[in-house]
């Protein structure tokens, strides 16, 4: 096989994997606004409940329209989510694809059950959202000794400690990283092939000059 049928081979095969890993991608910002949904809803509840003096300053009013901006957040989530995760620069299969050996980690590999830290910070943020609404009614402060902080790039709350994705969430991420990975290694070849290419057709202008 020519080294012309070697790349086109290959680029047919990178071609179809960045049409995979779209739909994967899709099905992890679902099941993220699923997750995020849920988690601000009992975040919430439990600041209500674990806050009793807190809770009853607000009355019956005060928790209706918190009631009510929790709905709306929740209802919001689908284009919070779009527009801290769906971001092109989040998502390598987008773009040119940065070759890689197949012995090295990818960017969305899980590390010891740790989420992939580039993905990961965004959900930080977008859990915020609910502390930024706790904070709002008084339930929560901003501060060294809360559940909360600023994020210094963005200037939004997010949330500070530890905590774990949904399992839909954890198995939709795998999938797509396991399509990136073989697209990066065929990125690899793909410029492994290139470099043959001009080398042998260099050596070939060099035996016949």
């Amino acid at each position: 096989m020519s080294f012309e049928e070697d790349i086109a081979r290959i680029n047919s095969q990178i071609a179809a994997l960045r049409e995979q890993a779209e739909p994967a991608l899709q099905k992890f910002l679902q099941n993220t606004v699923l997750f995020l949904c849920d988690w601000s809803r009992q975040t919430v509840e439990r600041a209500v409940t674990s806050n009793p003096e807190l809770t009853k300053q607000l009355g019956k009013e005060g928790l209706s329209r918190l009631k009510s901006e929790l709905a709306q957040l929740t209802r919001e989530m689908p284009d919070h989510v779009q527009k801290h995760l769906n971001k092109n620069e989040l998502w390598l299969h987008r773009g040119e694809i940065p070759p890689r050996d197949k012995y090295s980690q990818g960017p969305y590999d899980f590390h010891s059950n740790r989420q992939p830290d580039k993905v990961n910070d965004q959900v930080r943020i977008l859990l915020g959202y609910a502390g930024a609404l706790l904070i709002k009614f008084g339930l929560a402060t901003c501060d060294k000794n809360s559940s909360w902080e600023q994020d210094t790039a963005t200037a939004s709350t997010k949330f500070k400690y530890g905590f774990d994705w949904s399992e839909d969430m954890k198995r939709c991420l795998l999938t797509y990283s396991e399509i990136y990975n073989r697209l990066s290694q065929l990125a690899e070849e793909l410029a492994s092939t290139k470099r043959q290419k001009a080398e042998t057709e260099a050596k070939e202008l060099w035996d016949q000059a």
